[in-house]
C-alpha cells in the first residue's frame, strides 16, 4: 500500500538509505547496480509496476518537465518542450524515458542543476491515439546497443498526460514524490 508523501530517491547505490517521509525509520535498499533499474522491496505493488513503466497493461512514458513550462501547456493544450531550454520545433521530438531510465538521464544531464521540476506521466497508446507517435530509439545515436528512450514524434495533448508527480532534481540526483494509489 502506497504511503502518502513517500519518495523514491535516485541514484539509488547499494547501501544506500531511502526515507518514506510518513515513518521516521530508513530503510535499507538492496541495490547492485549503481543506478536503480528495480523497485525497492518496500514499495506498494502499484509502485513497483509504475516504475518498471506499466499499470494495468499502459504502458507508462516519463518526462522531466519545468513547472512553468507545463502551466504553459495548460493553457495552450498541448506541451511542446523538447527538453529544458529546447523546444519540440527545434529538436523534432519530446525526450520522454522509462521510470526506470529516468534518474541516470538526470545524473547525466542535470549534474549541474538543483530545483523543481514536474514528471508528466504519459500513456504511450493515448499518444499515439491522439496522433503523436512514439518511437523507441537509442539513447546514444552512435551506439545502436545502447538503451532504448521513447521519444514522442508531435505535441504532448494535456489530456494524455495521466499523472502529473512533483519532483526535484539535487546536482544529478533525482527525488520523485510516489502518487497516491
Amino acid at each position: 500500500m502506497s504511503r502518502p508523501g513517500a519518495t523514491h530517491v535516485w541514484p539509488l547505490r547499494k547501501h544506500d538509505l531511502v526515507q518514506n517521509s510518513g515513518f521516521t525509520s530508513l530503510w535499507r535498499v538492496a541495490q547492485v547496480h549503481p543506478i536503480a533499474t528495480a523497485p525497492s522491496p518496500s514499495m506498494s505493488s502499484t509502485a513497483r509496476l509504475r516504475l518498471r513503466g506499466t499499470v494495468a497493461g499502459m504502458t507508462r512514458l516519463w518526462h522531466l518537465a519545468e513547472p512553468d513550462d507545463w502551466v504553459e501547456a495548460q493553457i495552450t493544450g498541448f506541451y511542446e518542450r523538447s527538453t529544458r531550454g529546447v523546444s519540440l520545433t527545434e529538436v523534432g521530438f519530446v525526450h520522454c524515458s522509462y521510470p526506470d531510465l529516468l534518474p541516470s538521464v538526470v545524473s547525466t544531464l542535470y549534474a549541474d542543476t538543483v530545483g523543481e521540476f514536474i514528471v508528466l506521466e504519459l500513456d504511450r497508446q493515448h499518444l499515439e491515439k491522439a496522433g503523436s507517435p512514439v518511437r523507441d530509439e537509442p539513447g546514444d545515436p552512435q551506439d545502436p546497443a545502447s538503451p532504448l528512450f521513447p521519444h514522442v514524434y508531435g505535441p504532448i495533448p494535456v489530456s494524455t498526460v495521466t499523472a502529473v508527480l512533483h519532483a526535484k532534481v539535487d546536482r544529478g540526483r533525482l527525488t520523485v514524490e510516489s502518487p497516491e494509489n
